[in-house]
C-alpha cells in the first residue's frame, strides 16, 4: 500500500528534474548569445591600378537578435611579395549588404584580412588571397547561325599580324539532353580560331581565358562586381526549349484537330453512301 503510494510522487518528481534539466541551458544559452558576424565577397583576381569592390555584410546581434547599428570594418591588405601594407576603416549598417571599395594596387600577389567590431564586440578573423593583373587581353568571339564559332586575338604586333605574345586558352564543352557537360578539347596558344561544330543536338560552351587568368575576359563588369564573364554556347537543340516547345505543342494541337476533323468528315459521308 506505502509503494503504490509513492508512485505518483515519484513520477511527478522524475518529470520537475527533467523540466529543469532541459530549460537550464537553454536559458543560459540564449542570455548570452551577442556578438557580430561578418562575411565578405573578394574577388580572386582585381585589375591594377583599380579601386577594388568587396561586398561585405556584418550584423551585430543582442540576445541573439540582430540590433540596428553602425559597425566598423578593419581591412588590412599586405602585398605577399613584399613588405608593402594597407589598412583601410569603413562604417557599415548591420545586417545591410554594402559595397566598399579598396585601394587601387599594383599588379601582385595579395592576402586581405578584415575584422568587424561593434558595441565591443569583434566578429571571427576573416582572410581570402587575392590576385591583382592587368586588364584582360581584348578579342572578338562570335557565334553564327548553324555552329560556326570564330574568334580572333585583337592584340596586334607592329607588323598587324596577330601578337604572339598575347595568347588565349580555349575550353570546348559538350552537354547533351538531361546530362552533364563534359569537355571534349582544350586548345592552348590560340591567337585565331574558327571551328565548324557538327549538329549532334547538343549544346556548345566555350570558355576564353587570357594569359593573365581573365576568364572571358570581354564579358566582366568590375564596376558591379562581376570579375569572370558569361561563357560563349551555341544549342543546337534549340527546338527542345521555350518558346518552341510551345509552339509545337499548339502546333501538334492544331494538326490533331485538323486530322480528327477530317476523319468525323469522312465518316459522315460514308454512312450517307451506305
Amino acid at each position: 500500500m506505502k509503494v503504490t503510494s509513492l508512485i505518483p510522487v515519484m513520477v511527478l518528481f522524475t518529470m520537475l528534474f527533467a523540466s529543469l534539466l532541459i530549460s537550464i541551458p537553454v536559458t543560459a544559452a540564449s542570455s548570452s548569445v551577442t556578438g557580430v558576424i561578418f562575411r565578405a565577397d573578394v574577388s580572386e583576381i582585381y585589375i591594377e591600378y583599380e579601386s577594388m569592390p568587396v561586398e561585405v555584410q556584418a550584423t551585430y546581434f543582442l540576445s541573439g537578435i540582430p540590433q540596428t547599428a553602425s559597425i566598423n570594418v578593419l581591412f588590412t591588405i599586405e602585398n605577399l611579395t613584399s613588405t608593402q601594407t594597407i589598412a583601410r576603416n569603413f562604417s557599415v549598417p548591420s545586417g545591410i549588404p554594402y559595397t566598399v571599395y579598396l585601394p587601387a594596387l599594383p599588379p601582385g600577389y595579395y592576402q586581405i584580412s578584415a575584422e568587424a567590431t561593434a558595441q565591443g564586440y569583434q566578429s571571427s578573423p576573416f582572410s581570402e588571397q587575392f590576385l591583382v593583373a592587368p586588364p584582360p587581353v581584348p578579342y572578338t568571339a562570335i557565334w553564327v547561325n548553324g555552329g560556326l564559332f570564330e574568334f580572333h586575338s585583337n592584340m596586334l604586333n607592329s607588323t598587324g599580324h596577330y601578337n604572339r605574345n598575347y595568347t588565349f586558352t580555349l575550353v570546348i564543352s559538350y552537354q547533351y539532353p538531361g546530362s552533364a557537360p563534359q569537355t571534349t578539347d582544350v586548345v592552348y596558344n590560340v591567337t585565331n580560331f574558327t571551328m565548324k561544330f557538327p549538329d549532334q543536338g547538343e549544346t556548345v560552351v566555350i570558355i576564353v581565358e587570357d594569359k593573365y587568368g581573365w576568364i572571358d575576359g570581354m564579358g566582366i563588369n568590375p564596376s558591379e562586381g562581376i570579375f569572370s564573364g558569361p561563357p560563349y554556347i551555341y544549342n543546337f537543340d534549340i527546338t527542345s526549349q521555350a518558346p518552341f516547345t510551345t509552339v509545337e505543342i499548339e502546333n501538334g494541337i492544331v494538326v490533331g484537330i485538323f486530322v480528327m476533323f477530317i476523319v468525323i468528315v469522312l465518316l459522315r459521308v460514308r454512312r450517307r453512301m451506305q
